[in-house]
């Protein structure tokens, strides 16, 4: 990876983590564009659905407020391609309560310390994109079958990710910070 040696971006993403096993579950679809398209996209950034790209870092009380009152479930229904880039969907009915938990936060722009990520929040788990990919193999995105992935508790985090524009997709990241969400049903 170049980090270090070129021009970086660095971004904050606010982030719903699920427990290990999910994230597991994540990898695995992830790496399957990787493996079957030799996306290398689909290897370059964290496994975790991000919900919104912060101008500046939130503080704990904040973070752990929001959690506090996030009612936002934590589901991705399946895979959908937008423009160039493939995801693993939220629900459509959760968009709204996506919007109010970001509303409350303070929105990346061209002008703010941190910048928009590399691709677009609010959508679901990024796991590739097909830009530059042959279109022979594009295809196989219809073949990969994924069921909804659900859990009751998950971690609203900020992770940011350093990376560097263009094909290269050298990144890293590192957790600002954490706040359990959602409820644990004895």
């Amino acid at each position: 990876m170049g980090l270090g040696t070129t021009d970086t971006v660095s971004s904050i993403a606010l982030t719903m983590v699920p427990p290990g096993n999910v994230l597991k579950s994540i990898a695995d679809i992830r790496r399957a564009f990787w493996t079957e398209l030799g996306a290398p996209s689909a290897r370059a950034y964290f496994d975790a659905p991000v919900l919104a790209w912060l101008a500046e870092p939130l503080d704990g009380a904040t973070l752990a407020g929001l959690a506090s009152r996030c009612t936002i479930p934590f589901e991705l229904t399946g895979l959908e391609r937008i423009g160039d880039d493939i995801f693993l969907r939220f629900p459509a009915e959760q968009a709204a309560s996506i919007a109010g938990l970001t509303s409350q936060t303070p929105a990346a722009t061209a002008t703010s310390a941190y910048r928009s990520g590399p691709f677009e929040a609010g959508i679901g788990c990024f796991c590739a994109t097909l830009a530059g990919l042959t279109t022979a193999k594009v295809p196989v995105v219809d073949q990969i079958a994924v069921s909804s992935i659900r859990v009751k508790t998950y971690l609203l985090a900020q992770l940011e990710l350093r990376w560097i524009t263009g094909p290269s997709f050298a990144s890293s990241w590192a957790t600002l910070s954490s706040a359990r969400c959602g409820r644990i049903i004895r």
